[in-house]
């Protein structure tokens, strides 16, 4: 984005409506059902750490 010269804020809000992925986001610890998507958590909790990236729990309209 920076190349494109695009302002982009960070953090970038991420808005999630999954309570449990916004919870393992911002935490360290992992468990065992959560390894097939291991890679991509880590990633998001790196985001996180790093401050990109800001998921926030939404509610879905259940659609």
């Amino acid at each position: 984005m920076n190349e494109l010269e695009l302002g982009v804020e960070q953090p970038m809000r991420m808005l999630i409506d999954n309570q449990a992925t916004v919870v393992q986001t911002g935490s360290v610890a992992s468990s065992a059902k959560a390894k097939h998507v291991d890679v991509r958590l880590v990633t998001m909790r790196d985001f996180t750490a790093k401050e990109i990236i800001a998921p926030k729990n939404v509610v879905s309209d259940g659609s």
